[in-house]
């Protein structure tokens, strides 16, 4: 039993670092999708969703507002469950999680 418990403790402890990385990288690739459409304000990622908002304040979901490589990203490792870890951000402004 002690060593499954060992196992189980590192597999949670790899899950989190493997996470933690995969939510840099939408950071990543969501800030580069800002400062290449300049029309866009912020990102916001949540409840199993993400969009960016424009300017002049209308949202835009996922389904409108699409990039390739956020959704492959996010689908190659949906085992993370990455959806389900909220975030927002301005081009250049801090990541915000508690909201």
């Amino acid at each position: 039993m002690e060593e499954i418990d060992k196992l189980i403790e590192k597999s949670e402890q790899l899950l989190g670092e493997a996470t933690e990385l995969a939510i840099k990288e939408i950071e990543r690739i969501a800030r580069k999708e800002l400062n290449k459409n300049k029309d866009l304000e912020d990102f916001t990622m949540c409840m199993g969703s993400y969009f960016f908002s424009y300017k002049n304040q209308i949202e835009h979901d996922y389904k409108h507002y699409r990039t390739k490589e956020l959704d492959d990203f996010i689908e190659k490792y949906s085992v993370l469950r990455l959806m389900g870890k909220p975030m927002t951000f301005t081009r250049n402004g801090n990541v915000i999680t508690n909201w």
